[in-house]
């Protein structure tokens, strides 16, 4: 009698432990590229970030890329708009 006692014990506690847990947001899930290393013909490294951090690190590259592109931009025009800022 108490080993159905203490096996339904057991079998108890293990249901809790299994418990569903809360629900994550995709955004947050981590995702992992491998990348090649500049400078070499074979070594990798390994990136992660979150899929929110990559929609972020897109969209960055993305935008930077539009101000480069536009028509009349030049290197100078940076440290010009610097300097007449006084930052």
């Amino acid at each position: 009698m108490s080993t159905i006692l203490l096996s339904l014990l057991l079998a108890s506690a293990g249901t809790e432990a299994a418990a569903p847990k809360e629900p994550v947001d995709v955004l947050d899930v981590l995702k992992c590229i491998r990348e090649d290393v500049i400078g070499s013909l074979a070594r990798k490294r390994k990136v992660c970030h979150t899929l929110r951090e990559w929609e972020a690190i897109r969209r960055n590259a993305q935008d930077e890329s539009r101000r480069i592109t536009q028509p009349g931009w030049q290197p100078q025009d940076e440290e010009r708009e610097k300097a007449l800022s006084g930052v």
